[in-house]
């Protein structure tokens, strides 16, 4: 892009000493030329679009490309506020998608630092109109403010919003618009002063939880360098019931709520949904919650706690925090009865614990008692993204602890407390005015200085030591200091109530392992009774209340397979059930990536007989038998001598005899699938399948049993359950559990050992974890164990 003066050194001697605003020379940006206004030391431009108006069918749709105009547009304005969804405000409209800039530059040769503010609103209301950066910018940056959509507008997932999409996700636009709002400075800041290289986003509440987000999410890389988070994160777990600190669901699970609400307005269709007035989608005509960001496997991958332990993220500086006393402003109860009852609701098995980590104060519900609900919401959501950041990252982390006394007068509720929810943005703005604590003006010149530093060198310090400014300490795991911002001088400390978030942590990772897991089962077409078989996987795997799984139901055999896809990104866990006519190359495609790149497969029966002709296929299952398979797929492999063998020999794959009882013998008695089992157990009357071949790869042959030719067997210690490496994910292969005629007469699915290994396999694929006891009806060597019903046994 050209590069244009701002405006020329007289020019800004003039204007500085007018009391009126000036307009500043013309600026060319995406989609033609802009005039801002000059207000003493300030150019200012506001207004200026960056995408296109999402109104009409661009209505919850990825931000378009801005419209271009003719002539000079006017930037002197803030553009219209995006619709509330907490209802009707003056100046709001879906055409939103505005920023604004104020520089102190004098050229764009001065490439000054850039920072980009993210307004916070719980991601149902805010708006960039509400902030003034000239004092930010002052301190010789350019700051940004962007709006963003909000509300329904912003967060809701549909699925025929999902279908619509190249990437068949919904739900996550108002994110979609900050990452184009940045994508737009990138290209552009240069021409008002900044460098495109030096950008530090920063945001509060759902802005600091929006700033987390951006630093998941590999849509945003690249776009900055360092974030500064205020009171937000995103490190919960995916939760089907949403607290403050457990806001994030499933696409799966958001598209269910949105069609329930679609259904509650007669809207089914993504028309009908966009021919909805605005005010129709305000939070007080919601029947199924309000707007949050979601998992959608694209803008937001996972679960972002799973993602930094993984090292994929956006590796930048971090400056990060929250303030002392955020429960305060969270409805927490100062009845004790009340307070302790809700504990227990929350955090169910965990709320003695918690109770006994942030207790009550002589019997009430004080400052210790709010901490639990400051913490679960922010402290231990920025404790932990430091944390994961220093183990896997190489960019600083500096946190801080807000506590200005805000010095509440006697007889309000609130005296004595401390800092509560975003009392920090007047701070960081310096909008705050001579109040109750004479250090206020004080520290927000301290706050100043550290956050323009950062952004200027990514280290809150400065350049060089600076004897007026008391120096942050960085944040490290064996030295946890956080610096304590306060009027009466800023300090480092230990973190507040590091004991207590041990036992936070505690908490997140158990409920990580209390909300299903969702997984889809792909069934439609194999030479099984599938119509019996996928039920009685769907019902073994979500009686145990560890699953929710969707089917994918194939077209009959001979069909046309062209329009049958599965988006695969939705989900932790693929169960086939399926042996029929060959996907399209896109859907191998998309579930060779899903596999390769740490998605969860169980391989059930008769899908180890699928797809005879696809290599990568037969690389995930390691075995397979029939479709023609013979020498050429791969040898024959079994266990003898304590050892794996494999046997080049000519012959066909695959063959099983007559259906009986028999017993299995463990071959690795360490795997989280098998610890604690025993050693060999009976099974009820199955097929055994033996003589399968293929080209190996067997990471962890788990069972195996003998096939006795005295059923027609091959005489040798057949291997029937077995895991598989393949890229980064994790195959279950299990070779158990021929369908019956129906789901009551299935002894081979009914069987206690092969739900068990089920069970137990595919939370494995899906966490690499196995969480779930021996249960007591498992078989032994002599007894079979049935469960008729499905569920899993004590």
């Amino acid at each position: 892009m050209k590069k244009t003066f701002l405006f020329c050194i007289t020019l800004l001697i003039a204007l500085a000493c007018s009391a009126q605003p000036k307009a500043t020379g013309l600026v060319k940006v995406t989609g033609g030329t802009i005039q801002g206004i000059v207000e003493g030391d300030m150019s200012i431009f506001k207004g200026i679009p960056f995408a296109a108006p999402p109104v009409g069918e661009l209505r919850w749709k990825a931000p378009q490309p801005v419209i271009p105009w003719e002539g000079v547009r006017k930037a002197d304005k803030f553009g219209p506020s995006p619709i509330s969804g907490m209802g009707a405000q003056r100046d709001a409209s879906e055409d939103c998608l505005y920023l604004n800039v104020w520089t102190p530059a004098q050229s764009p040769k001065d490439k000054l630092p850039v920072m980009v503010w993210i307004y916070g609103g719980g991601f149902s209301m805010g708006t960039s109109s509400f902030y003034d950066g000239a004092p930010i910018a002052r301190e010789g940056v350019v700051l940004v403010t962007i709006n963003y959509r909000v509300g329904k507008l912003g967060f809701f997932a549909h699925p025929a919003l999902s279908a619509e999409n190249s990437e068949h996700v919904s739900g996550n636009y108002g994110i979609l618009d900050q990452i184009a709002a940045l994508k737009w400075v990138r290209d552009n800041i240069a021409t008002f002063g900044g460098d495109p290289s030096k950008v530090t986003i920063f945001g509060e509440s759902a802005g600091g939880i929006s700033v987390s987000m951006l630093c998941a999410s590999p849509l945003a890389k690249g776009l900055f360098r360092g974030a500064i988070s205020q009171s937000g994160s995103s490190f919960g777990p995916i939760r089907q019931k949403s607290y403050p600190g457990e806001n994030m669901k499933s696409l799966a699970q958001s598209e269910k709520e949105g069609t329930e609400f679609g259904e509650s307005k007669g809207a089914t269709t993504a028309a009908a949904l966009r021919a909805l007035k605005p005010e129709e989608l305000s939070r007080q005509m919601v029947v199924t919650g309000g707007a949050w960001p979601i998992v959608d496997g694209y803008v937001i991958p996972d679960d972002q706690y799973k993602m930094y332990e993984k090292g994929n993220y956006n590796d930048v500086a971090l400056l990060i925090g929250d303030n002392s006393d955020e429960g305060d402003s969270f409805g927490f109860s100062e009845d004790p009865t009340q307070h302790i009852a809700s504990v227990r609701e929350r955090y169910e098995d965990y709320a003695d614990k918690l109770l006994a980590a942030y207790p009550l104060e002589d019997g009430k519900v004080g400052k210790s008692a709010r901490d639990l609900c400051r913490d679960a919401a922010f402290g231990w959501g920025t404790w932990s993204w430091g944390r994961l950041q220093n183990q896997r990252g190489n960019q600083p982390v500096y946190m801080y602890y807000f506590d200005q006394d805000p010095m509440y007068r006697e007889g309000d509720r609130r005296y004595g407390h401390r800092s509560p929810h975003g009392q920090d943005v007047d701070f960081i703005f310096q909008s705050v005015r001579p109040g109750n604590n004479p250090t206020d003006l004080a520290l927000a010149k301290y706050i100043l200085k550290y956050w323009t530093n950062f952004a200027k060198y990514c280290n809150p310090n400065g350049k060089k030591v600076d004897s007026e400014l008391p120096v942050w300490p960085l944040f490290k795991n064996d030295n946890s200091q956080v610096m304590v911002l306060t009027g009466e001088g800023p300090h480092p400390a230990p973190v507040a109530s590091e004991k207590a978030m041990w036992v936070l942590d505690e908490y997140f990772s158990w409920r990580r392992t209390q909300e299903p897991i969702t997984g889809v089962i792909i069934t439609g077409q194999n030479n099984h009774n599938w119509p019996v078989s996928h039920q009685a996987i769907k019902m073994t795997l979500e009686n145990s209340g560890l699953f929710r799984l969707d089917v994918a139901v194939s077209p009959s055999q001979g069909k046309d397979m062209s329009d049958f896809s599965v988006d695969f990104t939705k989900y932790g866990l693929v169960v086939l059930d399926y042996n029929g006519d060959n996907w399209s190359a896109a859907m191998n495609t998309a579930f060779d990536d899903y596999v390769r790149g740490g998605g969860g497969v169980v391989v059930y029966h008769a899908a180890d007989n699928a797809f005879t002709d696809w290599k990568e296929y037969n690389e995930m299952i390691a075995l397979g038998g029939w479709g023609g398979r013979n020498e050429t797929s791969g040898p024959y492999f079994y266990w003898k001598d304590g050892a794996l063998q494999e046997d080049h020999s000519p012959g066909t794959g695959g063959s099983h005899g007559s259906r009986h009882e028999y017993v299995l013998d463990c071959r690795s008695a360490s795997h989280p699938i098998t610890e604690g089992l025993p050693a060999q157990w009976k099974h009820a009357s199955d097929e055994l399948y033996d003589r399968m071949r293929g080209p190996g790869g067997i990471k962890d042959l788990l069972y195996t049993a003998f096939s006795s030719p005295s059923q027609r067997g091959s005489g040798r210690d057949e291997p029937l359950v077995f895991t598989v490496e393949y890229g980064k994910g994790r195959v279950f292969h299990i070779m158990l559990g021929h369908c019956g005629n129906s789901l009551d007469d299935n002894p081979a699915m009914q069987c206690a050992g092969f739900q068990t290994l089920l069970l137990r396999g595919a939370e494995w694929c899906a966490t690499g974890k196995v969480s779930q006891p021996v249960p007591k009806d498992f078989p032994t060597t002599d007894r079979v164990s049935l469960r008729p019903n499905y569920r899993p046994g004590q």
